[in-house]
Order: C-alpha cells, then structure tokens, then sequence
C-alpha cells in the first residue's frame, strides 16, 4: 500500500494581509484497510450463514463466463489443470468480499490474483449473523468435476 500524501493551501485572510496555512494529511497503511473486522467468525460460530448475492444457476453461468476462461489461460500458459475449485471467502459485516483465496490451487499468482478480481465482483453478499447482529465471517464453497474438453 502506497502512503498518500495531500497538500492543501487555505487562504486566511487576516487584518488585510493573506496567509498561507499548508495543511498536511499522511494517511497510515490502516487507513483503506482490505479488512473493518475485529473478529472474523468461522461458519460453526455464526447463527445464519452468509449467502452469496448469485442463485445456483447465476452462479453456474458466472463459473462458466468468469471463471472457466481465466483457468483455461492458467491451463494453457502453465499445464496447470484444475478439476476443482475451493474458493475462501472473507465477508464483511456490511456483505462486501474482503478477500477472496484458493487453498489447494496450484496456479501462478498471476492466476491467483485474476480469480481473485473475478470472485471480487460477485456483488454484496447478505452477512452472516451471530444473536442476530451482522458480523465479518468466512464461507467456504467448492467447485467440484470442472469438465475439460
């Protein structure tokens, strides 16, 4: 993450005579953090489970448009064949996707990286809940018998 850095000038105008005041922001790394959460809770620990904004079939022809092409550039660029997919979700208390990863993917992270973007805009989720208050949690879905032809 890159520091900010903003200047701005504010003109003060003070017994007819103009003073400059600079006024410096530094931004910490924290700043626009990936992650709001205190605690990320696990599916067991969570009363109802995030839901993904895509139906079943939406989801299918997001996995076909989306998906399928960026693993078969991986395919063809590395030999990397996938015959399955477990994607790791990271959903905030508001329903954004915090982070997205691939355990188990042998893949280059530039592949890594695109899948990432892809999963990135699914659209906003409903979160979980624990005692009905919304909550960061984790949910975990799997991509099984990927077809190659």
């Amino acid at each position: 993450m890159k520091f900010h850095y903003l200047k701005y000038n504010f003109q003060f105008f003070f017994q007819g005579k103009i003073l400059m005041l600079p006024l410096f922001v530094f931004l910490s790394p924290t700043a626009f953090s990936q992650n709001p959460c205190e605690k990320i809770y696990s599916p067991s620990e969570v009363d109802m489970l995030a839901e993904m904004p895509l139906n079943f079939k939406q989801f299918g022809e997001f996995t076909e448009s989306k998906i399928i092409p960026v693993l078969s550039t991986e395919k063809e660029r590395n030999g990397n064949l996938a015959a399955s997919l477990r994607i790791l979700f990271t959903i905030s208390d508001l329903g954004n996707i915090i982070s997205v990863e691939f355990p188990g993917l042998e893949a280059s992270a530039e592949t890594h990286r695109e899948l990432a973007n892809a999963f990135m805009q699914m659209g906003t989720w409903k979160p979980a809940t624990v005692k009905e208050k919304t909550v960061c949690s984790e949910f975990s879905y799997k991509i099984g018998c990927i077809k190659w032809q």
